[in-house]
């Protein structure tokens, strides 16, 4: 059974402060339900994927279209598996709990700091093998 994309919850904005809340069948995504304020991911507000087509252990009923969203977390973070700590995640929207709104600073500086860290993920995703440990 494919869910209906009309079924979709609506999408999160760019400033959204939210909880990331832990999955009732395994202690993940990131066990502490952290805070953090989602950030445009790549220049948009969120992207699109379809759980069907990308082989990950999902119930059948969750197997489809969601979205997911890039957290930057107010305190680094571990994930599930104690790897970490990290500044920032990409977590599927049904992990994301709404818990208010922070302005999001749209000024060319901030602009440009955005599009900078965007072009880094870009260029990590397009060549991992280049990038660096930092800890």
């Amino acid at each position: 059974m494919v869910p209906d994309e009309s079924l979709m919850p609506e999408p999160l904005e760019p400033g959204i402060r939210v909880r990331v809340i832990r999955d009732a069948n395994w202690p993940g995504p990131w066990p502490s339900e952290p805070l953090g304020v989602i950030e445009p991911l790549m220049g948009e507000p969120f992207r699109e994927i379809n759980l069907a087509t990308m082989g990950v252990n999902v119930p059948d009923a969750e197997k489809g279209p969601t979205r997911e969203y890039m957290v930057v977390f107010d305190e680094p973070q571990l994930d599930a598996d104690g790897d970490g700590p990290y500044r920032a995640a990409v977590i599927w929207q049904k992990y994301l709990q709404p818990v208010g709104w922070v302005g999001v600073d749209q000024g060319p500086e901030a602009l440009a700091a955005r599009a900078a860290d965007d072009a880094a993920i870009e260029a990590v995703l397009e060549h991992p093998e280049r990038g660096q440990r930092r800890d």
